[in-house]
């Protein structure tokens, strides 16, 4: 194999690169390496998300923590901004070898307004410095293998050097690169799974980074989106922020596991009620947001009163020991037109509040009380 014909089987195995210019000749720089480019960066996000992941969950084993939306957010910021007030609380109460307590994690959890999504806790000058990380042993490996490749290409050109002084002594030569050309292929082949595997993580990274774990609906970041695209279309759109009622008081009276039934619960009956309709998203914490395109204000508002009254039906109990939950209902405030999206998301919330104010259970849509 000479020189090369191993630099077009490394163009053939589409790895994440813009072009490799075989002029450069098989000791020049491949562009794939390249910062620059955006599939190259992309793959190293999922493979650095990925290891932060990794060691978020072996920290929270290590500590006996059981792996829980808070708790990995703390064990994410843990892991990626250790100069952060957070890190350093935990690692002044682990430096004797103590483990953290699910109280202290609670506490710290709750001081530092960690509650929400683990994506957001991310420092960006700490991923930046991870990524830049990853980036650096990619170029290792990289520059191994294009100084393997020169030596091969040197080596070659000697032996046809010393063609002349026999073939005998061109047998240990022949062999050498024999057994190069095989572990260049090893490699190459391992990196062509590899980024097969990157790219098979960074699909589901992206769909994994715009659903709540939780309810399976789409997240903020979702829903963000999709409403940015219509506010740039000047497309009518109807918002209807839903607000479970004393959704604290079934957490402190039942346990989170209740909580997040409910919350699973919530969701399943906005959905349905929604389904072919508008979009519903968990907006955060207890609140649900839905989402109408060209849907008159009534007609969501009307969906929304079926759902209420769908909830209102239902009869929730705790799994572990049978106690009624007592009732569980949601508030909602719903506001629309052709505006900006922030004037819009305030006008709905601020009915949402006035529903609250009112006695919960209620929907508030252009002034008219539902209940």
């Amino acid at each position: 194999m000479s020189g090369q014909v191993f630099l077009t089987r490394l163009q053939s195995l589409d790895l994440p690169h813009k072009s490799v210019d075989a002029s450069a000749g098989v000791a020049g720089q491949p562009l794939w390496a390249s910062p620059s480019s955006d599939r190259f960066l992309e793959v190293m996000v999922a493979r650095v998300a990925k290891r932060i992941a990794s060691e978020a969950l072996s920290f929270l084993e290590k500590q006996r923590l059981d792996p829980t939306p808070p708790n990995y957010t703390l064990a994410y910021c843990f892991v990626t901004a250790p100069g952060g007030a957070p890190a350093k609380e935990i690692a002044a109460l682990i430096e004797d070898g103590l483990r953290l307590t699910q109280e202290a994690t609670d506490d710290i959890i709750s001081r530092h307004g960690l509650g929400g999504s683990g994506a957001a806790a991310l420092d960006p000058e700490n991923a930046a410095a991870a990524l830049r990380h990853q980036m650096l042993k990619l170029a290792d490996i990289t520059s191994s293998q294009t100084l393997a490749t020169a030596q091969f290409g040197q080596d070659l050109s000697a032996g046809m050097g010393r063609l002349g002084d026999g073939l005998a002594d061109l047998r240990p030569i022949i062999a050498s690169m024999i057994a190069l050309a095989a572990n260049a292929e090893r490699d190459l082949a391992a990196a062509a799974a590899e980024t097969d595997r990157l790219r098979q993580d960074l699909d589901a990274a992206r769909t994994d980074a715009n659903i709540d774990a939780l309810t399976q609906l789409p997240n903020r970041r979702a829903i963000d989106a999709i409403l940015a695209k219509l506010e740039e279309a000047n497309e009518p759109r109807v918002l209807a922020f839903c607000d479970i009622d004393r959704f604290k008081r079934i957490n402190d009276n039942h346990g989170h596991a209740a909580g997040d039934r409910v919350l699973a619960a919530v969701a399943k009956v906005l959905s349905d009620a929604c389904q072919g309709k508008g979009v519903v998203a968990r907006w955060g914490g207890e609140e649900f947001v839905a989402v109408f395109q060209m849907t008159p204000i009534e007609e969501a508002a009307a969906i929304i009163e079926a759902a209420r009254r769908s909830l209102s039906q239902k009869r929730f109990r705790v799994r572990e020991t049978e106690q009624p939950l007592g009732l569980v209902s949601f508030s909602a405030g719903i506001a629309g037109g052709h505006g900006p999206n922030s004037l819009i998301a305030a006008a709905a919330d601020a009915r949402l509040y006035r529903a609250k104010e009112a006695g919960r259970n209620i929907i508030i849509s252009e002034g008219v009380d539902q209940r």
